[in-house]
Order: structure tokens, then sequence, then C-alpha cells
């Protein structure tokens, strides 16, 4: 019913707010409604719904254990005043446990700095590198003008899993517990060359354990000394430096990646203030073979399988056989004798990460969690009809007490298969199969990304 009550809401305010939205959404959900018509007007309205401006739906997760899926509105505003351009978006969202999130963010790209003015010579490019590899990496290039981000949110995830720290935690020390928090952060960005930019984030965190909705809470199997941080009211403020990159600048095959050293100070207790190194790379490798088989040349030439495991690009010389990622993601903690990060800072693998990642997808969420950790990834992605995509996955990774336990020994690893749902350009949900571990198969939906 909660779910219900935001949908009607959030229909409800964008009538209001955008007339030619509603209009929009009345052709394509309604007039088109008919199965007769053809097989988008389905894809077209929920496009609609997700996408209309200024007001739209927003489908996704909170965090990792905090309920299925996230719905309720969004609302995105580009004003333009001058040389200035900006864009400001907020979404308020509940999901099925009744966790919640509401966030704003302003983005305002101010006029070339020097080192920029090639970058817009040459034609301006879209995107952003964001602190998450998933949601935004994986789409991500380097903006063409320098930009300003400034954002606030806050959330409530009601139940999120710990097993322990180290390598090997175990499936019987599982354990919930409820994660608060409030994160307020500014972000410069400042492109330097045609392939590469370097920026600044500022954060202040205000993170808060509490008991869980249900199952075993931490503190029944964890002290502060086994789960650092477990009893602990700190908030931090953390400084990040980084450089982002992809190389090649304008080519469909590149390597994008990041590069970023943060210092986490605790404000009042200095004991629990660290600094992280962190790393992540996404190597695209679009499969787009030349379309040659003997005398055959074009897809009405060829058979409907052939055609289906390599449909010909609009070029008609090329045909797609998907695409192939290679990723990579690393963090390495340093800390001063007698120091130690909180559990709830650490880097986590097993399903989703806190940050977005889909990480070692064989095990449970946040299965292992370590101040240090190793992840790499192969992804092979390939349309199958319409909205509907195969997707298929290796991963292996570790998790370490010291950065010097980041060894390719031992690692942990698994394989999968799924679909994904994709509309427009936007990946609304995804379900996979994940397995090879030694643990039960991971059977999981996704919806969205991480908001």
């Amino acid at each position: 019913m909660q779910i219900r009550s935001v949908v009607i809401a959030a229909l409800v305010l964008t009538s209001r707010v955008c007339a030619d939205g509603l209009s929009d959404l009345e052709t394509s959900c309604f007039q088109r409604a008919n199965l007769t018509f053809g097989k988008y007007w389905l894809l077209e309205c929920l496009q609609e719904v997700f996408t209309a401006d200024p007001v739209h739906l927003t489908l996704g997760t909170i965090a990792p254990g905090a309920g299925t899926v996230a719905l309720g509105p969004s609302f995105t505003m580009i004003p333009r005043s001058n040389r200035l351009e900006s864009m400001i978006t907020g979404s308020a969202v509940i999901s099925t446990d009744t966790s919640w999130l509401f966030q704003a963010q302003a983005v305002i790209a101010v006029p070339s700095v020097p080192g920029a003015t090639m970058l817009l010579r040459n034609g301006k490019t879209n995107g952003r590198f964001g602190g998450r590899l998933g949601a935004l990496t994986r789409d991500a290039e380097l903006d063409a003008k320098s930009s300003l981000t400034l954002r606030a949110r806050a959330f409530d995830a009601k139940e999120q899993h710990f097993y322990g720290i180290g390598p090997s935690a175990s499936l019987n020390g599982g354990t919930q517990y409820s994660q608060q928090e409030i994160d307020v952060s500014a972000g410069f960005n400042n492109p330097v060359t045609t392939w590469s930019s370097i920026g600044l984030n500022t954060d202040f965190l205000r993170p808060r354990i509490l008991p869980p909705n249900g199952g075993v809470p931490v503190d029944t199997l964890y002290t502060p000394v086994s789960a650092p941080g477990l009893s602990l009211n700190e908030d931090f403020v953390r400084f990040e430096p980084y450089v982002s990159f992809k190389i090649p600048p304008r080519r469909s095959l590149a390597t994008i990646g990041q590069v970023g050293f943060s210092w986490y100070h605790a404000l009042d207790d200095a004991r629990f203030s660290f600094r992280r190194l962190s790393a992540s790379t996404v190597t695209q490798i679009p499969l787009r073979p030349k379309v040659h088989v003997g005398s055959v040349t074009t897809a009405s030439h060829r058979n409907g399988f052939v055609n289906w495991i390599c449909p010909s690009s609009r070029s008609g010389e090329h045909c797609s056989m998907g695409d192939l990622a290679l990723i990579g993601l690393l963090d390495v903690t340093y800390d001063s004798a007698g120091n130690t990060p909180p559990f709830y800072l650490d880097p986590t693998l097993g399903g989703s990460d806190i940050q977005g990642n889909d990480t070692l997808r064989g095990f449970g969420d946040y299965r292992f969690r370590a101040p240090n950790r190793v992840l790499l990834q192969a992804e092979y992605r390939h349309p199958v009809w319409s909205f509907l995509g195969l997707l298929v996955f290796y991963d292996v990774g570790k998790v370490g007490l010291e950065p010097s336990d980041l060894t390719l020994s031992q690692l942990r690893h698994d394989l999968g298969l799924g679909v994904t749902v994709t509309v427009g350009r936007h990946e609304i949900a995804r379900l996979y199969a994940a397995f090879g571990t030694g643990e039960p198969v991971q059977f999981r939906p996704k919806f969205g990304g991480l908001l």
C-alpha cells in the first residue's frame, strides 16, 4: 500500500507541475495501450514514466538489503543564465521494507578554464565520473567544462548485513543492523586534457548504527573490538583529490578510470581517522565484426539465427555481437598505530556494496568486509529482443586486513548469467543467478541502480 500511495502521489504531482509531460504520458500509456498497435507502446509508456521532465518516477535501490526495490518521485530542472549551465535534481523514495532516502543535487558547469578549451573546440563529451563504479562509471566520460557539484543526502537502511571482518568471515556469524546517514558534499572537476581531468571532493558524513527491523542484532555476537565503531556516534569529514581519464578519449573501445586518495577525519575520536587509496577502471570492448560470410554480406541474405547472434549495425558493414567489459576495483586503507576505521566504512565484497558496485555476485550482500579489497570482473552483454538483454559474468576478488594481504592467491570467485530490462538507455531491472562459490546459489532481482 505504501508503494501504491507513492505512485499515485507522484502522478498527481506530475500532472500539476507539467501539463505537457502529462499529455505525453497519456498519449504513450493510454491512447496507445493496445497490444495490436505494436510492440513498442509499453516501452514508450515506461520511458515517459521514468524520464518525463520535470517530474517523473525513480526506481532503484537505497542500499543492498534495504528492501527489494525503492520507488518515488524525482524532479530535474536545467536553468540557464548567460554562460552558466546547471542541473538541479532531487528525489524522495521509500522501499518495500520502509527504508527511505531523500536527496538533492545541483551541478553547475562554469565557463572553461585553461586546459579545457581544447575539449570544447573538439566537441563536448557528456557524462560524469562518480564515486561508484556500477551506476556511473560504466557510462562515464569526461566533462568538457569545469563543474561544481553540491549534494545533500539522508537515508535510513533498515536491514544491513554483517558477518565479521576479514576474508574468513563465516555465514554462521551473520547478523543485521540498521544504518542511518546524513551526507553533505561538494565537489569540483576540471578537465586538463582531451583525455583527463582532476577534481576534489569534500564530504561531511554522519553515520549512525541502530537496531535492525529483524534478524540477529549485530551487538549480540560482536563487540566494539570485533566490530570497530559498533557503539560509536562519530561524525567524519572526508577530503579526496582524484584524477580521472578516458584513453583513447573518443573511441568506443576505451578504458575509463579514476584514482583518488581520501582522508577520513573523525571529528571527536581521532582513533577512527584513516586514509584510503581507491582506484577503478572499466575497459569497454564493443564486439563489432565485419559482416562477411562467404558471399553473404547483408542481413537479408543471412539466416535468422546468425542475425540474432550478430544483428547488423546501421551501416550494414558490421554487426554487433554485444559488449564485453573488463572491470577492476582496488581499495587500500592506511591508518596510524592504534587507529582503525569503523566497520561500516570498510569496503565489502558480495552482491552489491553500498556505493552501488556489483562485486562478488555469487555471495550475499556484504558477505566479506575488511579495510582492503581487490576485485576483477569480466561482463558480457548482448541484446536479445527489444528491451531484453543477456548478461554473462565472472567475478574474482578478496578482502584483506592489511594492504599486503591483497595478493592473487586464495581469491574468491563466481560466475553467473541473467537478463536485463532496458528502457531507452536506462537499465531499469536485471535478474541473475550466480554460483560456483560453495555457498547457496544467489538468485537476485535488481531494480534500477543504487540511488
